[in-house]
């Protein structure tokens, strides 16, 4: 739903409005895939270790790995991480 809304709904608006083609630059997909995988497992694990109760601890946890995950995404995209 994200990814249509976000990604889709412009680049099909950007089509019809301006024409021709959208250009995407996937270079970095495979590593940001893994990362968010390696996340998501992570999420569910601690989810799963915690017996499906979330405290606020455990809600701290999350909220910090999300943030984490942010700033790599930031800090690869303008190039501080090499790809």
């Amino acid at each position: 739903f994200d990814i249509l809304l976000g990604l889709g709904l412009p680049w099909c608006i950007s089509t019809v409005c301006f024409g021709g083609v959208v250009r995407v630059d996937a270079s970095n997909l495979t590593p940001m895939a893994a990362v968010l995988f390696s996340t998501l497992a992570l999420v569910y694990a601690v989810v799963m270790l915690s017996g499906f109760r979330l405290n606020k601890r455990i809600g701290a946890f999350l909220f910090a790995l999300y943030i984490l995950f942010c700033a790599y995404v930031l800090l690869v995209e303008f190039g501080t991480i090499p790809r």
